[in-house]
């Protein structure tokens, strides 16, 4: 399987890192608090962070205006 994201798809992610780095597990949080600030389509979004060593969180999230 494949996702098929274009650039404007992770622009959000991309931001938060270039702004404050990696900050690991937090960095998916101020991503999100990004798309909602600046306008994003309706629909169920896929929140997915990996913190140190090997752990990972997933949250199904769904999102109305």
């Amino acid at each position: 399987a494949e996702f098929s994201l274009q650039e404007h798809d992770t622009r959000h992610s991309t931001e938060v890192l270039r702004r404050h780095g990696n900050m690991s597990s937090p960095s998916c949080l101020f991503a999100l608090q990004s798309a909602l600030e600046n306008g994003v389509p309706d629909g169920l979004w896929w929140l997915a962070s990996f913190g140190a060593g090997f752990s990972s969180y997933g949250a199904l999230l769904e999102v109305r205006s």
